[in-house]
């Protein structure tokens, strides 16, 4: 009589490293910088902190928040830029001028070298672990 072959059972960690990936998926490349409230009053000139082409967040004094905004031109008195704005379940463009009085706080959206790194290394390492743990179940018992 053959022996009876041994079934391979799913990994309950595989529910871990499945949120885990999930997680670094939501996770970008980028964080956002604070602009120091001094500086939003100066944002147009050569030592500027925002210029055009520039990804940032605004909180108006109103509380309303625009999570993201593409600068398109700044000036003493205003940011103007695009928006995405959700509408009837499409996204669209709209073109926003935010005046610099209406404003509360600025972040600037910049490159985060870290979290580039943490990334690239969990995809590597990741699956090297799922791999593993697979592997030292099938071959343990």
């Amino acid at each position: 009589m053959p022996a009876a072959k041994k079934q391979i059972r799913p990994l309950p960690t595989m529910q871990v490293i499945a949120y885990g990936l999930i997680a670094l998926l939501v996770t970008s490349c980028v964080s956002y910088m604070a602009i120091p409230p001094g500086s939003i009053d100066h944002l147009s000139g050569p030592s500027t902190p925002i210029v055009p082409g520039n990804r940032i967040r605004i909180i108006m004094k109103s509380g309303e928040e625009i999570k993201y905004m593409k600068v398109t031109g700044v000036d003493s008195e205003k940011i103007v830029g695009i928006v995405m704005i959700q509408l009837n379940g499409y996204w669209n463009r709209d073109n926003k001028q935010i005046m610099m009085s209406d404003i509360q706080s600025i972040k600037k959206q910049k490159f985060s070298a870290g979290k580039t790194v943490g990334l690239v290394a969990g995809v590597i390492i990741i699956p090297v672990v799922i791999f593993a743990i697979a592997l030292k179940d099938v071959y343990s018992h």
